[in-house]
């Protein structure tokens, strides 16, 4: 093959850790994503499927990437790991199927709403942290699951 003058450079291919890693990092970036963009957007997606029915935004905001990893990326994890991602997936999933066939009332919604969302968050932490584990050298910076500061009011009567 020709390439004007570019030389050709070897194929680098990944290692099963270092694609267990790579995947790792993009999970933890997505579960931060659909968290925050859960929290951020909740109360225009409430309006959306108030006024009108809406529930695409909602939808997207619940896409993933991890249903289309294949199989033998998934088994790079170990059990453990791979249990927690799991369990995750399926209470986002629970939350897709309700969001896509759902007819309740807005007050309704937002109260299953909170439900999936408390949900999943309750799984995210615990799940990120072990992915953190086999991403070590990652710097993913999180916008949903920040660590938890103390309230300035509570640090200065504490002093």
């Amino acid at each position: 093959m020709k390439h004007k003058g570019k030389k050709l450079e070897e194929k680098h291919w990944l290692d099963d850790l270092e694609k267990a890693e790579r995947l790792a990092v993009l999970l933890i970036r997505e579960i931060d994503r659909i968290v925050f963009d859960l929290e951020f957007r909740k109360d225009i997606l409430f309006s959306l499927w108030s006024r009108d029915r809406i529930r695409a935004p909602l939808l997207r905001v619940l896409s993933s990437r991890y249903y289309e990893i294949k199989a033998e990326l998934l088994i790079l994890f170990p059990t453990d790991v791979f249990q927690m991602v799991d369990d995750f997936y399926r209470a986002l999933d629970e939350f897709i199927f309700y969001v896509s066939y759902t007819e309740d009332m807005p007050q309704n919604l937002a109260q299953k709403f909170e439900a999936y969302l408390e949900d999943i968050k309750e799984l995210g932490p615990a799940l990120i942290e072990k992915l953190r584990e086999l991403a070590p050298n990652s710097q993913v910076e999180l916008a949903a699951f920040l660590p938890e500061t103390p309230d300035l009011e509570e640090a200065i009567a504490s002093d």
